[in-house]
């Protein structure tokens, strides 16, 4: 369904749809109604809608070919790893006392790693540890194995948002067994936390290695996508780097941090860089890579849909 709005209004947006998707099951698409896309086609603003309604449709937008996911396709990997991603956001400081905190959980289902269905779950505000992760972590499997004649995958791929580093044990010693115990501790987990909230910039220092700006024609301080910085200012003993993978419009870039928590499905730092990297390609809104992998995004998305139902 084609929501036309006249301008942004989240009390609008939040009601309708909280009654579309919750009460009537229907999927919608808001576009803010002005004359300038009335009286003018805007070829880009009609490729974001048409992005959006194949979305909710189950389509595929784009796929990375043969080439994509390579570490995931190996006769170990190929249709035995699920890949999820979670989020927490919390009530801003202006909401109600008691507001709730919401968490998230996606996973893929298919092995071409595209499609990113999810969980959810409100808990208390303010609290950083997913209380009911086993519990989404057990829908998504159930999610995955529909698809795979009813087996359970031999390998899980987390990336996991929102987790400052003073948090990195606490998720170790309190979200990672929850994961193992949703698996019956029996399966291969490799899980990363994925950082935006730092002070960490990369800038080029030749030409060559600058990001060129099509208006005007000249190179700007920002580095092209692809970037991984992996020495110097990472962890010595860890599996941790820093990866510039979008072109920021305005402004300096600030690359996702990537930190290891646990690796058991033995990635190599080449394997892991590139298949995090492929990750911000295969966000579905998106032509061009995001800035920070897909699972993540996805899960934050969906933490964002949550706080509307409420």
């Amino acid at each position: 369904l084609l929501v036309l709005i006249k301008e942004k209004n989240q009390d609008q947006y939040a009601f309708i749809k909280r009654v579309a998707e919750l009460q009537l099951g229907i999927q919608t698409v808001f576009c803010i109604q002005d004359e300038k896309r009335l009286t003018a086609f805007n070829a880009q603003a009609a490729s974001n809608i048409a992005l959006k309604f194949n979305m909710r449709s189950a389509g595929v937008n784009h796929d990375l070919g043969t080439q994509g996911f390579a570490a995931l396709k190996t006769p170990n990997r190929l249709s035995n790893t699920i890949v999820l991603g979670a989020d927490v956001t919390h009530p801003p400081t202006s909401s109600s006392p008691g507001t709730p905190s919401i968490a998230a959980v996606v996973g893929t289902t298919e092995d071409d790693f595209m499609h990113f269905p999810g969980s959810m779950r409100l808990q208390r505000g303010r609290q950083e540890d997913i209380v009911e992760l086993g519990d989404m972590v057990k829908e998504r499997l159930i999610d995955w194995a529909e698809k795979h004649e009813k087996r359970l995958p031999a390998n899980m791929l987390f990336y996991r948002d929102g987790v400052s580093e003073s948090q990195y044990e606490r998720v170790r010693l309190y979200e990672i067994p929850q994961i193992q115990q949703a698996y019956n501790w029996a399966r291969d987990l490799t899980y990363v936390v994925v950082g935006k909230r730092h002070n960490t910039r990369f800038y080029a220092l030749q030409a060559a290695d600058a990001e060129v700006k099509k208006q005007p024609f000249n190179t700007c301080g920002n580095v092209r996508p692809g970037l991984v910085v992996d020495q110097v200012i990472t962890h010595p003993h860890s599996l941790d780097f820093y990866l510039q993978s979008h072109q920021p419009i305005i402004g300096t870039g600030r690359s996702a941090h990537y930190f290891t928590l646990t690796n058991n499905m033995q990635f190599t730092a080449d394997e892991l860089q590139k298949v995090t990297h492929d990750f911000c390609y295969a966000y579905a809104r998106a032509t061009k890579g995001v800035s920070y992998c897909a699972p993540a995004y996805y899960a934050d998305r969906l933490c964002d849909r949550g706080r509307a139902y409420l």
